[in-house]
């Protein structure tokens, strides 16, 4: 196994996932030896192989002293000024390569809701954590943000007759960051652009008609893949965290029995 290069996704293969407590948790987040450059300032250490193309992490974090998972509300940002302007949208495919339309103030609160409850039902399953819906003291804070973001179809029902076969209804970059409930501190930054496909979908096949519900559909199938992702290497890393104690404490002596 080789590291990738930055912008391209690595993919776990199931038979390169490892045992761990009696369940395919996939491995655990390690850092590497130093920190590239855009991760210096923070304090964040790069880790290979992570799941995203790009993480950081705060050196030797296995999130031992927090047994609680709280997600903050998601943020989103385009990656510029939209327009509702659809003329010239057709089947084929007659305007901009990368066109950016709005989304409304209903379909933005919906968008945010779709990552929340993608992020809410994978932690939820979370065998090292706890879910809590308040942080506590005992937190480990998942922030996430959506930024960069280009839709490349309306949400909405397109005008006329017009219709408008795609592969994908937006790109974007998600950016999560770990912190501590206590302390506020980053622990980790996780950061990926991504098409947002269908289910099954590599992003050049299983092309279909633009529409509400068929767009939708592959946010949501982009949300739970990130989130899944998520959940399985978070879990690892505080069990891997686990043994790594165990093995390194001391034993401790036996209580003698009076004579």
């Amino acid at each position: 196994m080789r590291q990738c290069p930055v912008g391209v996704l690595v993919l776990v293969l199931p038979g390169l996932l490892i045992c761990v407590s009696c369940t395919s948790l996939g491995p655990g987040w390690r850092t590497s030896a130093a920190p590239p450059p855009t991760a210096a300032s923070s304090g964040l250490v790069e880790v290979p192989f992570s799941g995203f193309q790009r993480m950081g992490m705060k050196p030797a974090e296995d999130f031992q002293q927090y047994s609680t998972l709280a997600v903050l509300p998601a943020t989103l940002q385009f990656k510029r000024p939209p327009t509702d302007n659809v003329v010239g949208l057709s089947a084929n495919n007659d305007y901009p390569m990368e066109p950016n339309f709005q989304l409304s103030a209903g379909q933005q609160k919906d968008f945010l809701r779709y990552l929340h409850v993608a992020l809410r039902d994978q932690l939820q399953r979370s065998v090292a954590f706890e879910w809590v819906d308040t942080p506590r003291s005992d937190s480990l804070l998942v922030a996430p943000s959506i930024v960069d973001l280009v839709m490349l179809t309306p949400m909405g029902v397109l005008p006329g007759s017009e219709f408008n076969v795609l592969r994908a209804p937006a790109v974007m970059t998600i950016v999560i960051e770990l912190k501590s409930a206590k302390t506020g501190e980053v622990l980790a930054r996780i950061v990926e652009r991504r098409v947002a496909t269908a289910n099954g979908s590599t992003g050049t096949n299983l092309s279909y008609v633009s529409s509400p519900v068929e767009n939708v559909a592959a946010l949501r199938n982009t949300f739970d893949r990130w989130a899944f992702v998520l959940k399985t290497r978070l879990d690892a890393t505080k069990v891997l965290g686990e043994e790594r104690r165990s093995r390194d404490e001391p034993a401790r002596p036996r209580d003698s029995s009076p004579s």
